[in-house]
């Protein structure tokens, strides 16, 4: 369980911590992030990869992934400079370590290697991106008012704009305030979170969701469907919480010993081949399913496995899809793609809950699959608290909330202490 903190003589006692740093800056930093990430999400998810290369007939839509590493290390060491750490690592990493300076000249690059991964149709999203965004432009505002704002150019007060970035880029990549709110406190730790800076956070993921609906329109993985709630469900999401919390940390154990591999000897061919074989397993998706599963973030992956209207696949697709989506993932982490996985763990979540749902012959699916996003991503990133702000977002009713938390908390104790970011650790904060 998450340890809050609760004493911080300089967030509770520093007189020069004014209402404008704690009212005024949360909320201009949501609203900037809100209203790039918002275009940036619009231009590369909605139209690069949905309507260009998603529009392209039959098999063609995979054939700009192979592309898709060789771009992505060019963008990351040519334009951005560096390919260490990874973007998804840069808040926590900075977070932990407020002597160093941010690289916010890195920003552009990394950007563009969310494009030419997610853009081409990688196994990834934008959230490392919108992260990356948010911390940027704290950082930024900080060096421009820290001369008239004390407090902003002390450890704590960089800190501070942090939190606010990372919490407003979730909130409207995820279009989830809560998650976005929650996940700023609790991502830089394994164990515990930032409950000090939860009002500025939840300010700054607020005005970032309302900012981008000016850009971009929200966007959620899942619908879930109210019904009446039976025994069978019950025993799913027991089931859910616990293929969740293994499959998770079999995700992760993989992730761990293949990250290496784009580093290996003649990196630009390992990139190509790596390439070859993204694409092979999206149009073997395609072959089988009907559909390009393996594109994005994942919400192709899951309209296809929970549609509007119709019928839940078979059984065997939805164990196919499972398979196939995460070789993907991993293959492009281990590639070095761009993107983060943060929603990929989400939509491995969604395909397992289905599957059990289907191995139940249940008729509505959207519990299960709900339990599984936030228990799979809850676990796999040690963010029970953000997931579980997802549930009650998605879910909206006592009951569906109740067994989800206890899938996330079953998720939890079978992930142990393992963690798919590499950075996060319990040291306290400043």
């Amino acid at each position: 369980m998450s340890r809050i903190e609760t004493e911080d003589p300089v967030i509770d006692r520093d007189p020069r911590l004014t209402w404008q740093i704690l009212l005024i800056v949360p909320v201009v930093v949501g609203a900037l992030t809100g209203l790039v990430v918002g275009l940036v999400v619009r231009l590369i998810e909605d139209y690069l990869l949905e309507t260009v290369v998603l529009g392209l007939p039959g098999l063609w839509f995979a054939v700009p992934a192979m592309a898709v590493f060789v771009l992505t290390r060019i963008a990351l060491l040519k334009v951005a400079g560096t390919n260490k750490p990874g973007t998804a690592e840069l808040y926590p990493h900075y977070y932990h370590h407020p002597d160093q300076h941010y690289p916010t000249r890195q920003t552009p690059g990394r950007i563009l290697s969310g494009a030419t991964t997610v853009g081409l149709g990688g196994s990834q999203g934008l959230e490392s991106q919108s992260v990356l965004i948010g911390s940027t432009i704290g950082i930024l505002l900080r060096r421009l008012f820290r001369g008239r704002l004390d407090y902003l150019a002390r450890p704590e007060g960089r800190n501070l704009l942090l939190v606010c970035g990372a919490s407003a880029g979730i909130a409207t990549v995820f279009s989830s305030p809560i998650l976005g709110a929650l996940y700023g406190l609790e991502m830089p730790f394994r164990n515990r979170l930032d409950a000090r800076r939860l009002i500025p956070a939840v300010l700054a993921a607020g005005a970032s969701f309302g900012a981008a609906s000016l850009t971009k329109n929200a966007r959620s993985l899942l619908t879930y469907v109210p019904h009446e709630i039976g025994i069978k469900e019950i025993v799913g999401v027991l089931i859910v919480g616990v293929l969740c919390g293994a499959g998770a940390r079999g995700f992760v154990w993989i992730m761990e010993h293949t990250r290496s591999y784009k580093d290996g000897s003649r990196p630009y061919l390992r990139a190509a081949l790596a390439g070859v074989a993204l694409s092979l397993l999206a149009m073997s998706a395609w072959l089988i399913t009907g559909s390009a599963i393996t594109a994005g973030p994942g919400y192709v992956a899951s309209d296809w496995a929970l549609p509007s209207s119709g019928v839940t696949p078979a059984i065997g697709l939805l164990l196919a899809a499972l398979v196939i989506r995460a070789i993907s993932v991993l293959l492009c982490v281990a590639a070095g793609g761009g993107g983060g996985v943060f929603t990929s763990m989400a939509v491995n979540g969604i395909l397992l809950g289905t599957l059990v749902a289907a191995v139940l012959g249940l008729e509505n699916p959207t519990l299960l699959a709900l339990a599984g996003a936030c228990a799979f991503l809850g676990a796999g990133y040690r963010l029970p608290l953000a997931t579980a702000g997802l549930l009650a977002e998605v879910a909206g009713a006592a009951a569906p909330i109740a067994l989800g938390l206890v899938a996330i908390g079953i998720a939890m104790v079978f992930m142990g202490s393992t963690s798919a970011s590499s950075t996060q650790t319990d040291a306290r904060s400043v």
